[in-house]
């Protein structure tokens, strides 16, 4: 009886074993398109040039002159007019230079950057870290923010919370609608 015990106890993690190495880690495949594609490093290294598109599983699709993607380390980096769409939270990003760490989930922007968040605010900043899966758009630099009804944010450096829509910041100043200053 004891044997019956340890040999179905065997098999069932036999089971649990097969069923776990089985279902395959699903990882975000990242779609390329662009008028000319290159390859080197026996494939590990893939730029698109002209045109260039990067398309990760329907959440983010980056659009740019040149896009160039390192698989060993998972980065991507986006240059000239690059244009980036976070589908899912519905995000539109205008950079020169932006690089996409797919480990992380994280988009980092170099030099003047411009957010639209939901058509309700746009940002202008510089070297932007947006944090794809906290929803956390963050920048040390000056910054400017617009509302859809036409207030107006200043700040020296921010953190906007796109799940809450919080926005924290240092030195502000605002300007309503109707032209009244707070500081």
């Amino acid at each position: 009886m004891k044997n019956n015990n340890k040999i179905s106890n065997l098999f069932s993690f036999i089971i649990l074993i097969f069923l776990f190495l089985s279902n395959p880690l699903k990882s975000k495949e990242i779609n390329f398109k662009a008028n000319e594609i290159l390859s080197y490093e026996e494939g590990n290294i893939i730029i698109g040039k002209d045109n260039a598109e990067a398309i990760i599983d329907g959440e983010i699709e980056i659009f740019a002159d040149k896009v160039t993607y390192n698989k060993k380390n998972e980065k991507l980096v986006a240059e000239g007019n690059v244009l980036v769409l976070d589908q899912i939270n519905k995000i539109k990003i205008n950079s020169n230079k932006i690089n996409y760490n797919k480990i992380q989930n994280q988009l980092l922007s170099e030099g003047q950057t411009f957010f639209n968040i939901k058509d309700a605010y746009e940002i202008e900043s510089y070297d932007v870290k947006y944090r794809i899966n906290e929803e956390e758009i963050i920048s040390n630099r000056k910054s400017n923010i617009k509302d859809e009804i036409g207030n107006k944010i200043n700040l020296v450096s921010f953190k906007y919370f796109n799940k809450t829509q919080t926005l924290n910041g240092k030195e502000i100043e605002i300007e309503d609608n109707e032209k009244n200053k707070y500081f």
